[in-house]
Parts: structure tokens; C-alpha cells; sequence
């Protein structure tokens, strides 16, 4: 089974506890723009963030090697990976691209991602 992570800033509290929360803004970007990994049965895709609350999240650390691959959703999550000595793969943040990229639409940020794991 090939594992990625995919490690975000922070969750965001008025919506969900849940990081990258498939229902919500930027969680429902992401998922509707890597559906095709999450639909394949032989790749495992979970979700987390750098910080929990206002502290660092070490578990990152910890079971970072259990992933194939770990790509940072923004330039704060890959400096704080970086910090920790862990390698990560950079594509800019869901809500990112979102918002200055939005009429290149979900196709072209799947893209960006695909290249990125397929650069890394």
C-alpha cells in the first residue's frame, strides 16, 4: 500500500475539529481535487495539521514513517516540517489556491498535486 499524508496548518474551529474536513471550504477543495488517490484501492490518504490548538503537532514526527510521502498544504506547514527534519513534498494551500486561482478550478490544483508527488 502506497500511505500519504497530507499536513495542513490548522484545523479551523467554527467549522470542524476535523482537519481537512471533506464538508467545508478548503477540506472540500482538497477532497473533490484528489478524489482519484482516495478512490484507488491500493493508496491509503490521511489528512492532519502542523499545529493542534496553539502547539506543535509532534505526532507528525512520530508517524511520519508510516507514509511514502508527506506533502505540506502551504508554505507554514512545510517550514514547520522542514523545522522538524521532516521531508516533505510543498503544493500550495487549498484556500491558497482557492483564492487567487479559482477560475483554473479543481482540474488544474489535482494537477499541481500530481506533479508535486510526482517531482518530489
Amino acid at each position: 500500500m502506497y500511505r500519504y499524508l497530507f499536513v495542513g496548518e490548522q484545523v479551523n474551529k467554527r467549522k470542524s475539529d476535523i482537519p481537512f474536513d471533506k464538508r467545508y471550504n478548503s477540506g472540500k477543495f482538497l477532497h473533490d481535487s484528489i478524489i482519484y488517490l482516495e478512490n484507488i484501492e491500493w493508496i491509503k490518504v490521511d489528512f492532519d495539521n502542523i499545529y493542534k490548538g496553539r502547539k506543535l503537532n509532534k505526532s507528525i514526527k512520530r508517524k511520519q514513517y508510516k507514509y511514502n510521502e508527506i506533502i505540506a498544504l502551504g508554505r507554514v506547514a512545510e517550514k514547520e516540517l522542514n523545522r522538524m527534519n521532516i521531508n516533505c513534498i510543498y503544493v500550495p494551500h487549498p484556500s491558497f489556491f482557492k483564492r487567487f486561482h479559482s477560475k483554473e478550478g479543481i482540474n488544474k490544483y489535482s494537477q499541481i498535486i500530481l506533479e508535486a508527488i510526482a517531482n518530489g
